[in-house]
């Protein structure tokens, strides 16, 4: 299935890891780079520019937190959001939405200054497991957000956590 963005997601990558297994779908055309690291599980990105006057590459990753059994889903998102809006100029969240037709918990969409002409999107999808939070953000320019928005979507949907 093709998007706004001209990207399909033809192959499904496993994430084998010390947590969960996870299974995520990224398009073909990225370029892949699955991580060993305990926080940066996966990085890829696609050959820029999508479409329109942005050299912005999409970038998607997904990372990992490990979180005691007291640290409710909630908590921990408040202390990411203090430490995003500390370490982002301008970083506004736009939309916050819980998701229950996948397996992430909730969706975050923000935006954020990269430099003084170039705002970024970051759509984010985050999950709780007993022992860890995960994250999956998509990154991109914010003036072609329409056109990559779905691409978000369906790389969101395609991910299966099993924990």
């Amino acid at each position: 299935m093709s998007n706004a963005a001209g990207q399909e997601i033809c192959r499904t990558v496993d994430v084998i890891w010390e947590g969960p297994r996870i299974a995520i779908g990224v398009p073909d055309s990225w370029t892949l780079d699955l991580r060993s690291t305990p926080e940066l599980l996966l990085l890829a990105w696609s050959p820029p520019p999508i479409h329109g006057d942005s050299p912005r590459a999409l970038t998607m990753t997904l990372t990992a937190e490990s979180l005691s059994a007291d640290v409710r889903l909630p908590d921990w998102q408040r202390g990411a959001e203090d430490i995003m809006s500390r370490t982002f100029i301008d970083w506004q969240v736009l939309d916050l939405r819980r998701v229950s037709d996948s397996a992430w918990s909730f969706a975050r969409l923000s935006r954020y200054a990269a430099t003084l002409h170039d705002q970024v999107t970051v759509e984010q999808w985050v999950t709780r497991t007993p022992d860890w939070g995960l994250t999956l953000s998509v990154t991109g320019a914010s003036s072609e957000y329409s056109l990559w928005a779905d691409l978000g979507e369906e790389v969101a949907r395609s991910a299966a956590i099993h924990a």
